[in-house]
């Protein structure tokens, strides 16, 4: 697939993430995060590239980005569960990443930040009810790459190696939607994955061996050395408030 000259900076998006949203007044919790899955997508052979949030369960929205060649700016369409519609513009250079939309009535600026690897991406959304002569916090908003499904993941146990293919976790689970794996924690003797809705861990036990354990998050799971916290599945806004 050829991909459109006028993305091409933006190729490294393609793929599943993980997105973590924070500091949003309008959650039960202002001081939570909550997660949900976020996927990149080139659609029509390479000639725009489509960001879906949510699913399972969660508030979806879609995200099609595209560009007039003769343009420095991008043009971003966006549709959520709600029957929201909208027309934001949007800018990325020097791993600097921009969305606004100016409306009288609720207008919107997001400005984030690639990390050097292109693994990480932290931002924040603002808003103004002002036609932007006044701006305030909405939320953050911060997205980590998930490995390719299949990838063969090591993780190191002392001068040891334990191997994972996260194609058999999947077969051993099959939850509906089932993402990719992230390491979230490790230690000496403990390695902990974290899926969408499953979380894995992996417990160092005599003669080299390897304890895999597999539960559903929301569920307390302790090792022999150690309990690993549970984590209470959220619930994402479908992009902007």
């Amino acid at each position: 697939m050829t991909t459109n000259p006028a993305l091409s900076p933006l190729q490294f998006l393609a793929g599943a993430w993980d997105m973590e949203l924070s500091g949003a007044a309008f959650l039960p919790d202002p001081d939570a995060s909550v997660h949900g899955p976020v996927t990149f997508e080139w659609i029509e052979q390479g000639a725009a590239l489509v960001m879906r949030m949510g699913g399972g369960g969660t508030p979806t929205a879609t995200w099609i980005i595209g560009r007039d060649d003769s343009e420095s700016d991008y043009c971003v369409l966006y549709t959520d569960d709600r029957g929201v519609s909208r027309v934001y513009r949007m800018s990325f250079s020097d791993r600097t990443w921009r969305m606004w939309r100016d409306t009288p009535e609720f207008a919107q600026r997001f400005d984030a930040e690639v990390s050097p690897s292109q693994a990480e991406i932290t931002g924040s959304w603002q808003k103004s009810a002002d036609g932007g002569k006044t701006w305030e916090h909405d939320f953050m908003v911060h997205y980590s790459r998930l490995a390719p499904r299949g990838r063969c993941c090591r993780w190191t146990f002392g001068s040891r190696i334990a191997q994972m293919d996260t194609t058999a976790a999947s077969a051993a689970h099959k939850p509906p939607e089932l993402g990719d794996v992230k390491v979230d924690r490790q230690r000496h003797d403990l390695a902990v994955l974290d899926f969408p809705d499953l979380r894995v861990i992996l417990v160092k036990a005599t003669a080299g061996r390897v304890h895999v354990v597999i539960a559903h998050h929301g569920c307390s799971i302790r090792t022999p050395r150690r309990s690993a916290a549970s984590v209470a599945p959220g619930r994402p806004p479908a992009g902007s408030h």
